[in-house]
């Protein structure tokens, strides 16, 4: 018998905060911006924080309730924060790996952690993805100690690690066994499972407000053949 994932802590400030809070609302406004729409919506946001800003949390979480409600994220979305040089990469599939696997999380505080590209003039460069978890899976399930083998071998062509845990449950899992069975893997370790563009159901490109962004939307403009979304 499979058992469940774990779960983790509450954000830093409850769900209601960041929804409804009218000045980050106005805040939010003035600091991102939207440049696309199609194939996915792309955005561009200005901080220099070394922590996500709340008014990029509550855009984030204003932005998840919609998405929930069209059935563009039904499960919610998972964060994930690369390198501005990975951007060719994610416009092509829609992820910066191919293969996975990829860790992603969901609160932004966490993902913000990863993801730094500093230009020589100090300023902030990074990629936000917001992916659907509809389009991702674990890399590893969790089976009770009582399961039968053959259930278990079943399983192992797709996850052939295998480790047994302290209270004799079977952890089954896609990484080599060196990576396997940690907390790390617990948390944030998923596997795309969708075609291109299907699991990236927003791009958040990051910069500091000193940076300038002419470079990034003429490739985006020479991609897509437009500057900013048809109203």
């Amino acid at each position: 018998m499979e058992v469940g994932y774990s779960r983790r802590a509450t954000p830093k400030k409850p769900t209601w905060y960041l929804l409804w809070n009218k000045e980050e609302s106005a805040a939010q406004m003035k600091n991102i911006e939207q440049l696309y729409e199609t194939p996915i919506p792309i955005f561009l946001a200005r901080t220099s924080d070394d922590l996500p800003p709340e008014w990029l949390e509550s855009w984030c979480m204003r932005q998840t309730v919609e998405w929930k409600k069209t059935g563009r994220a039904p499960r919610g979305v998972l964060y994930r924060c690369v390198a501005l040089d990975r951007l060719e990469d994610v416009l092509n599939d829609g992820i910066d790996v191919k293969g996975g696997p990829v860790y992603a999380t969901e609160y932004l505080e966490k993902a913000w952690e990863y993801g730094d590209q500093e230009r020589q003039s100090g300023g902030m460069q990074k990629l936000l993805l917001l992916l659907s978890q509809e389009s991702l899976e674990r890399s590893y399930r969790i089976f009770d100690k009582d399961t039968p083998k053959d259930e278990i071998e079943g399983h192992k062509k797709k996850y052939p690690t295998q480790l047994t845990l302290d209270d004799g449950s079977i952890w089954l899992s896609r990484l080599p066994p060196a990576k396997a069975g940690s907390d790390y893997e617990r948390e944030y370790c998923w596997f795309p499972i969708d075609a291109p563009y299907g699991g990236l159901v927003a791009l958040v490109i990051v910069l500091s407000p000193d940076t300038d962004p002419k470079s990034i939307e003429v490739s985006l403009a020479t991609r897509f053949g437009r500057a900013r979304p048809t109203a």
